[in-house]
């Protein structure tokens, strides 16, 4: 019969701070937590092991085991003005504009670029979106987003869009620990970051240690 795609809906529930600054998701299978508000890994880690310990607290949920962990960045590189893209990654990272000898001209709009990588503790997605109509990847487009308010504006120059997912998921259900969990996120970010960090030029860390 060939491949087959089913749809299924699922109930996800958020929990937001009143400033909606922070937020806990919870489905039927899924916790976690997103924020557009992201002050350091140690603030957010804690913030989640408060969540988390704070829900199987509740008898009616009845959490005890974990089948995937997982991180997730979305970051926005924006030059500051009457700077280039180009002085903050490296021109691996950023698309290919061709120069074409028959003096067509060629302007790149767009670009997309997904990559798929095995780690020592799982799986990781990186793509790179370059000038994208939106400030979000597409599936991050959702009316709960819209609604907190997390749309970062266009920046009305060239930009590019870090979107990096990293994440464990285990061949039989682990049970849950919430000490364990939190180290296993942190083991998670260290790697993402070392990547993102990576991918960025002298220049721009210089740049991002002055803003921070």
């Amino acid at each position: 019969e060939g491949m087959q795609v089913r749809q299924s809906k699922g109930h996800l529930w958020q929990f937001a701070s009143p400033d909606k600054r922070f937020a806990f998701l919870l489905g039927e299978e899924l916790f976690g937590l997103h924020t557009n508000s992201y002050l350091d890994h140690l603030d957010f880690v804690k913030r989640f092991g408060f969540g988390l310990k704070n829900l199987i607290q509740v008898p009616e949920i009845k959490i005890g085991w974990v089948q995937a962990i997982g991180v997730r960045y979305v970051d926005l590189v924006v030059p500051r003005e009457g700077e280039l893209l180009s002085q903050y990654l490296r021109p691996e990272i950023l698309p290919f504009e061709a120069p074409l000898s028959t003096g067509t001209e060629l302007r790149l709009r767009e670009s997309i670029g997904v990559s798929a990588y095995e780690t020592t503790m799982g799986e990781m997605r990186v793509q790179t979106l370059w000038n994208p109509p939106t400030t979000l990847p597409p599936e991050l487009e959702t009316p709960l987003i819209e609604r907190n308010g997390w749309r970062p504006r266009h920046p009305g120059r060239s930009f590019l869009l870090l979107d990096l997912d990293h994440g464990s998921r285990f061949a039989q259900l682990q049970p849950l620990d919430v000490a364990s969990v939190c180290e296993q996120l942190t083991a998670l970010r260290a790697v993402t970051k070392e990547l993102f960090l990576s991918m960025a030029t002298d220049f721009a860390r210089r740049v991002w240690e002055n803003e921070a």
